[in-house]
């Protein structure tokens, strides 16, 4: 759990960090970088397709195909920005935890249509 829930987001968004500082300084040519990041999200998408594929192997969830399809499309584009977004969030929330601040939601107000709902 340590590894993988609390260290993996440090790990990958320092691994993006690192790569893009390693191309800027020169360490790393610019086809040399576009083949780590088509590595990485080939392996990223390869992994959320194959678990969808797994899942519906194994428990067949999704009756119709076009659903799997939808699923596995969504697995596709799941790996082009927003776990990159996920794993920041994951990050924040780790430092929050550790730091034992607590985020918050904002004010929330009531809002309705009838105002005697539920008086009788």
């Amino acid at each position: 759990m340590v590894l993988f829930e609390w260290l993996g987001p440090l790990i990958e968004l320092a691994g993006y960090i690192w790569t893009l500082y390693a191309w800027w300084a020169g360490f790393l040519s610019g086809p040399l970088l576009v083949l780590l990041a088509c590595v990485s999200l080939g392996l990223g998408i390869a992994l959320s397709v194959m678990s969808v594929l797994l899942e519906q192997i194994s428990f067949q969830m999704y009756p119709y195909f076009r659903q799997t399809l939808k699923l596995t499309a969504v697995a596709f584009l799941e790996n082009l920005g927003y776990r990159q977004l996920a794993a920041w969030w994951r990050l924040v929330g780790l430092y929050r935890w550790a730091t034992q601040s607590e985020g918050s939601w904002g004010a929330m107000t009531r809002k309705g249509h009838n105002a005697s709902l539920g008086q009788k």
